[in-house]
């Protein structure tokens, strides 16, 4: 029940107790107005709802440093929200006291940022991670609601799969300049791994005799080791035909086939270049198509889609059917 009492100011102050045991209190001039507020705060506890106004004055900083360090989530997702935050979230918000944020705000905020001419990507992404973030304040009652779930996140501009022919992956492999670099695109081309799944790939993964690899260390953009894929069908065994055996015969031994391989580094130095050497036509594609083209070529000889998505690690069906063109 709440308790009132009027203070030697003459103000009359309201108190209620949470489930938790935590203390508020409203003070004003009219009983009524701090008596009004008791109820409301003692039937929001009953139904759930309640937010104590006093968590809405931290600061969207202060809650990110308690926020990102109980999330439990892939590595990528973490440097990706760091990035976001960094760039986009934080000089806007990082002061801002999260009971103060208001739909209207974000809005504005979303404007600005186009004007500004910041990426689709980048501009659905920060704005997704203010949301996930309010909404756990709000599901933790530190705000009474989200203020963003009225706010429409803007749509990301739709990727463009480039695919590949055999007769443009022979032009691209012709200008990789080393034997590893040839290794990799055939590995991701004709076998249809991911560049961490190639990258990571280890000796004992490669069966000459059966003609077949198992895909299951990754290695993650940064260099770092993980010992396990993208999900439980990236875990898979993967056939392979001469060409891959061929390129990877000799770097076969007793470790890592490709030890040390960063993907910023090699994007940049290795196959950017050799992609312009190659004069492949426009959209240039991106080390993943080359995962893409092995899917495509796949559906063009008329393999079946669940074979297609057992070989390639998808999780679900509809993954593969961007192949089925």
């Amino acid at each position: 029940m709440p308790y009132y009492r009027r203070l030697k100011s003459g103000l009359w102050q309201a108190t209620v107790r949470s489930p938790s045991g935590k203390r508020s209190t409203r003070t004003d001039p009219l009983k009524s107005v701090v008596k009004t507020w008791a109820e409301d705060a003692e039937a929001g506890m009953r139904r759930g709802e309640w937010a104590d106004p006093k968590d809405g004055r931290v600061t969207l900083g202060e809650w990110w440093d308690q926020w990102s360090q109980a999330r439990v989530i892939e590595y990528a997702t973490t440097k990706r929200d760091e990035s976001h935050w960094r760039a986009h979230v934080q000089p806007r918000w990082g002061a801002v006291k999260i009971g103060a944020i208001t739909a209207w705000d974000v809005e504005g905020w979303i404007a600005k940022m186009k004007k500004d001419g910041v990426g689709g990507h980048a501009l659905a992404q920060s704005v997704r991670l203010l949301r996930h973030m309010l909404a756990d304040a709000a599901r933790h009652k530190m705000i009474p609601g989200d203020p963003t779930a009225t706010v429409r996140i803007p749509t990301p501009p739709k990727h463009v799969d480039r695919f590949l022919s055999r007769e443009e992956f022979d032009m691209l492999l012709e200008e990789m300049p080393t034997a590893r670099d040839k290794a990799m695109c055939t590995l991701m081309a004709y076998a249809g791994l991911r560049w961490a799944e190639a990258a990571g790939l280890e000796s004992w993964a490669v069966d000459v005799p059966r003609a077949q690899l198992t895909v299951l260390t990754v290695v993650r953009r940064d260099g770092s080791v993980k010992r396990r894929p993208k999900s439980d069908s990236g875990q898979r065994v993967v056939p392979l035909v001469a060409p891959v055996l061929e390129a990877v015969a000799p770097f076969l031994g007793g470790g890592p086939l490709f030890p040390g391989m960063d993907y910023t580094n090699w994007r940049r130095r290795v196959f950017i270049p050799a992609r312009e050497r190659a004069g492949l036509a426009d959209p240039q594609p991106t080390p993943h198509d080359l995962r893409h083209s092995f899917g495509s070529w796949l559906a063009e000889r008329g393999v079946p889609p669940h074979e297609i998505q057992a070989l390639m690690g998808h999780s679900t069906l509809r993954a593969t059917e961007r192949y089925l063109h």
